[in-house]
């Protein structure tokens, strides 16, 4: 003879239905205050990303980054209107977009971005070096263009220096003579 189950107690089904209640209301709850923390936190991640791209040197391409970041606000959009539906009626299943991957892809150009900025300020900074070095590099250049030149000058002003010291020499031993001259005659 088959076993008949014993009798469900006489509150059975109220206790049942007060536990799905209270599962339910704690459910809804539960959405609601995750639905502000990811509103709360998308916007905050929107904010600083659309920030990023101001003041941003003039010979930065920022179309991909604003693209990327157009796209990720879309999808943020998507979630919280999904996430909306959810709070409404909890019993339904939703699929969230996947945002971590353009957050990945955006946090790459920002790193590259980053890079060319750091090789901008790096160029910036060396400058005074970079200047100096440059000054000396053109010298030494010019050197050694002129180097013909300045040694043919060089020869040129020892020729003449050995002409005025000759001359020089040779007025020393004229007014000498002239003084002895003068001496010997009588006047």
């Amino acid at each position: 003879m088959p076993v008949l189950p014993a009798a469900a107690p006489a509150n059975f089904e109220a206790d049942i239905a007060s536990t799905f209640d209270v599962q339910c209301q704690q459910d809804i709850r539960d959405h609601g205050q995750f639905q502000a923390v990811y509103e709360r936190e998308t916007r905050k991640i929107v904010r600083v990303l659309q920030a990023n791209a101001n003041n941003v040197m003039p010979t930065i391409d920022l179309t991909a980054y604003q693209e990327k970041l157009a796209l990720l606000e879309i999808n943020f959009e998507i979630n919280r209107q999904r996430i909306v539906e959810k709070v409404k009626e909890p019993s339904k299943t939703i699929s969230l977009e996947n945002t971590d991957t353009l957050l990945l892809e955006i946090g790459a150009m920002i790193d590259e971005i980053n890079k060319q900025i750091k090789a901008n300020n790096d160029v910036v900074s060396a400058k005074r070096f970079s200047k100096s070095k440059c000054n000396t590099e053109i010298m030494q250049y010019l050197a050694f263009v002129l180097d013909a030149d300045v040694k043919s000058y060089q020869d040129e002003v020892g020729w003449l220096q050995k002409e005025i010291d000759d001359v020089t020499e040779r007025g020393k031993k004229l007014r000498k003579e002239i003084g002895d001259l003068t001496k010997r005659s009588p006047t």
